[in-house]
C-alpha cells in the first residue's frame, strides 16, 4: 500500500487493418485486428521519510536479476519473463457521499496482469526545500489490465 499524487490508467485501443468491401465494393474499412494495452502505466509515489516504499520498489527491481543491485557480482543477468512479473492492484478511493468524512470508499480498482518495474524514477533530494512532500516516479510495464467497478 502506498499513496501517490499522481496515477494514470493508461489507454486501451484496438489495432486494425484496412478490409476493402466486402458489404458494399470499393468501400475500404478498417477492422479491429487485436487489442493494445497502452504502456507504460506511470505512478508518482509519495514517500515517507523512511523511504519505505522506495526501498520495497527497489528491491522487486533488483530481484528481477543477478547483479543488479552492484554488490558482489558486477556482471548482470536477467531472470526469465515468468520470474520477475507480478500483478499490481490500483485503486481510487473517494471520501463518502454525505460530505462528513469518515472511512473512504473504493470507486474503482484497475488490477494489471503481469506487471513488472520498468523505471524507479530519480528521488529529488535538496536541503532547500522545507516541509514538502518528497516523491518520485516509477513506471511498470504490464500485459492487460481488468477493471472492477
Amino acid at each position: 500500500v502506498c499513496s501517490s499524487d499522481l496515477a494514470q490508467i493508461p489507454s486501451i485501443r484496438y489495432s486494425s487493418i484496412a478490409v476493402p468491401g466486402h458489404d458494399i465494393m470499393g468501400v475500404t474499412r478498417n477492422q479491429p485486428s487485436g487489442v493494445v494495452w497502452t504502456n507504460p502505466m506511470s505512478i508518482s509515489i509519495i514517500e515517507n521519510s523512511d523511504f519505505e516504499t522506495y526501498k520495497e520498489f527497489k528491491k522487486w527491481f533488483d530481484e528481477t536479476g543477478q547483479g543488479i543491485d552492484q554488490q558482489g557480482q558486477r556482471n548482470i543477468r536477467l531472470k526469465y519473463y515468468k520470474q520477475i512479473v507480478g500483478d499490481i492492484e490500483l485503486e481510487k478511493l473517494e471520501f463518502p457521499d454525505d460530505g462528513k468524512g469518515g472511512e473512504l470508499k473504493s470507486v474503482l480498482k484497475v488490477k494489471f496482469l503481469n506487471s513488472y518495474i520498468m523505471s524507479l524514477g530519480p528521488i529529488e533530494l535538496s536541503s532547500e526545500r522545507k516541509n514538502t512532500y518528497l516523491s518520485f516516479p516509477i513506471q511498470f510495464h504490464y500485459e492487460s489490465f481488468t477493471t472492477d467497478e
